[in-house]
C-alpha cells in the first residue's frame, strides 16, 4: 500500500544520502584548494532519478511496523485532532467533557457493558439522561471524526476515539484557562500557564457502540448524591474523582457548594478539598486530582484490559532499500 509518507520517506532518505555525499565533497575540495566552492552543486533531477533506481521499495505489513513508526502514525491522527478540534469543536470544554463523562460512566464493571464506545451519540440515550441539550455537541464531534479521517492516510477513526481526542484536547484548554482564573497581569498569566496540569495522551482504538446503552442511566448534578455516588461505584472509579468533574457536570461553583454539604462524609470531603485545592495560586493539586479522573475515566469499558485495540489504526508503508548494497549503482564494465 502506497502512502505520501511512505514515498516521502524514501525520496528524503534519498536526498538526505546525497545530500551527506555532497557536503563530504566539499569538505575535502575545501581541504585541497583552499578557497574553493564548500560544497559541490546539487545535482541535477536525472541524477537523482538515477541514484533511486538504485533503491527498491518493500512494503512493511502493519504487524511489522517498527515502533517507532507506530508512535509516529498514532500521533498523525492525534495532530489531525489538535489542528481541527477548535475549527469543527465549537462547544464549551465543560459540554464536551459532560458528553464525556455520560459515556464513560455508564460502565458497568460487573457485566463489563458500557462506558466509553460511543454510545451516547445515540437521541435515545441523551433523551434518556435527560442530556438533549447535547445534541449539537454530538454533531460538532461527527464533524470532527470526518475531519481526521479524511486528512489520515490509515482506516477511518471510530466515533468514541473522536471523542476522546476532543475531550483530550477541552480538558487541556480548560486546565489552561483555569489556572489564569483572576489574574489580570499578563506576564503573570502567561507564568501560571507553565504550572497547568500535563494530561497524557489517552489511548485510542476502541470499538464503536451500534446503538444506545440500553441500561444507561448516568447521573447529572442535579441528581441526588446518591445516585452520582452509585454510578461511579457501578463503574469502579474512586470517590475522589467525583468532585474534581463538577465543573463538567453543570454549575460549578454550586455544584461542588451542593457536594460540600453533602451527607456523605467523603463526597463532602473530597468536594472541600477541590473548592481548596482550586483556590490555591497555581492549583496544583486540583489540576492533578482533575487530570488523573480524566484518565480514569478513558478506560472505563475497554474490551482489552491493557488498553485499546491501537492497532486497527495503523497501516503499511513501503520502505525503500538497496537491490544490491555490493553492485547498487555500478555500471557493468
Amino acid at each position: 500500500m502506497a502512502t505520501r509518507r511512505g514515498a516521502l520517506r524514501g525520496a528524503g532518505g534519498a536526498l538526505a544520502g546525497l545530500a551527506l555525499g555532497a557536503a563530504a565533497g566539499g569538505g575535502g575540495a575545501r581541504r585541497a584548494a583552499g578557497g574553493a566552492r564548500l560544497l559541490a552543486p546539487p545535482p541535477a533531477l536525472a541524477e537523482i532519478t538515477k541514484a533511486d533506481s538504485r533503491y527498491s521499495e518493500v512494503e512493511v505489513p502493519v504487524e511489522k511496523l517498527p515502533n517507532a513508526v507506530v508512535v509516529e502514525e498514532l500521533n498523525e491522527l492525534r495532530a489531525l485532532a489538535e489542528k481541527y478540534v477548535g475549527e469543527c469543536v465549537t462547544a464549551s470544554p465543560a459540554a464536551v467533557l459532560r458528553l464525556y463523562y455520560l459515556d464513560a460512566i455508564s460502565f458497568d464493571k460487573k457485566t463489563k457493558q458500557g462506558g466509553l464506545n460511543g454510545s451516547i451519540r445515540f437521541d435515545a440515550e441523551l433523551d434518556k439522561v435527560g442530556a438533549a441539550d447535547l445534541k449539537p455537541v454530538v454533531k460538532q464531534i461527527s464533524a470532527l471524526q470526518s475531519k481526521i479521517s479524511g486528512g489520515y492516510d490509515g482506516p477511518a477513526i471510530g466515533w468514541a476515539d473522536t471523542l476522546v481526542l476532543a475531550a483530550f484536547n477541552k480538558i487541556t484548554q480548560y486546565l489552561r484557562d483555569t489556572i489564569q482564573e483572576g489574574v489580570d497581569d499578563p506576564e503573570l498569566k502567561e507564568g501560571r500557564l507553565k504550572f497547568a496540569a500535563v494530561v497524557p495522551n489517552p489511548k485510542i482504538g476502541r470499538e464503536d457502540a451500534t446503538g444506545p446503552n440500553p441500561d444507561a442511566v448516568p447521573p447529572l448534578a442535579d441528581a441526588p448524591d446518591a445516585d452520582v455516588l452509585a454510578a461511579f461505584d457501578r463503574a469502579g472509579i474512586r470517590k475522589g474523582y467525583i468532585a474534581p468533574f463538577a465543573f463538567a457536570l453543570g454549575d460549578r461553583d454550586a455544584v461542588e457548594k451542593k457536594w460540600a454539604d453533602s451527607s456523605d462524609d467523603q463526597l463532602a470531603y473530597y468536594a472541600k478539598k477541590v473548592i481548596v485545592n482550586r483556590s490555591a495560586s497555581l492549583q496544583t493539586n486540583y489540576q492533578i486530582d482533575l487530570a488523573n479522573a480524566f484518565v480514569a475515566l478513558s478506560y472505563l469499558g475497554l474490551k482489552d484490559p491493557t488498553g485499546p485495540n491501537y492497532q486497527r489504526y495503523l497501516y503499511p508503508y513501503l520502505r525503500k532499500v538497496v537491490k544490491d548494497p555490493l553492485t547498487a549503482g555500478l555500471s557493468k564494465s
